[in-house]
């Protein structure tokens, strides 16, 4: 409850503004990626009705387990979100694109995906659909959701570059934070701690790594071009971003792992 509390003082114009809006609030957390890195199972998505209502619900999420819940919305319609917990949260449109902006584009099948940012939490979450007409709208106390959940969001850090970091044994594409890393058959593992890093976190560089202006991209991942001088051993770099992707030549039983990088 005080939980709660804090939330309801943090908006603007307070909880007790009865005739307004609350603002627009930042990403739960602070260590969201821009998407998810692990896929939402069907099994674990629940289909509810949010017009004209808040609807509340609670359940478990992790690092390596996302919960979803999909809901019908019409354009124009904005979503609006609340909770107290640490989680990351992600809006799809009914073409599967993550929704950049707060007003709903269109109408049809919108599904959220919920997880944590590190290890794993429970989580009460509420959520409600409404106008697009503020002046019609009746107080809810609902933030609205962030139209980018990008780490760069929350960091003054410039990027740099890309950099490989390493492989994770599996051939899904996807990764667990903290998951160690292994070489692959032509590359070393380039950081230390060699586990794949959340974001914001300084890792230092244990072997010549260039610096490339991208991360390898689909259908052939062919390597981009770098970026002046490789890093040497020893230098600190702060990770702002982590991809993977499963190059099917020649690493098939791997999955690669790379990393936007900034100097910190």
């Amino acid at each position: 409850m005080k939980n709660l509390l804090s939330f309801c003082l943090l908006i603007t114009y307070g909880c007790a503004a009865e005739s307004k809006i609350s603002q627009i609030m930042p990403q739960t957390s602070t260590s969201c990626a821009e998407k998810p890195t692990v896929v939402l199972n069907t099994k674990n998505v629940k289909d509810i009705s949010l017009n004209d209502q808040i609807v509340k619900e609670s359940a478990q999420a992790s690092a390596n387990k996302s919960i979803g819940y999909t809901f019908t919305a019409s354009a124009g319609q904005e979503f609006y979100y609340k909770t107290a917990e640490d989680i990351c949260i992600w809006l799809y449109t009914p073409d599967n694109q993550i929704l950049k902006g707060v007003t709903i584009p269109t109408t049809g099948k919108y599904t959220l995906q919920v997880s944590a940012p590190k290890g794993s939490t429970s989580f009460s979450l509420e959520m409600s659909l409404k106008s697009g007409d503020v002046s019609k709208k009746e107080h809810i106390n609902l933030s609205r959701i962030n139209p980018i959940n990008s780490v760069n969001t929350f960091t003054s850090t410039q990027a740099v570059g890309w950099i490989w970091l390493g492989s994770v044994n599996n051939t899904s594409g996807t990764f667990s934070y903290g998951e160690p890393l292994i070489p692959s058959k032509n590359q070393p593992v380039t950081i230390t701690p060699s586990v794949v890093p959340y974001p914001r976190t300084i890792v230092t560089i244990k072997t010549r790594t260039n610096l490339r202006v991208n991360v390898p991209q689909p259908p052939n991942f062919q390597l981009s071009d770098k970026v002046d001088k490789p890093f040497t051993s020893g230098q600190k770099l702060i990770i702002l971003r982590v991809e993977a992707f499963v190059d099917k030549n020649p690493d098939v039983n791997h999955t690669r792992i790379w990393a936007q990088v900034g100097k910190p």
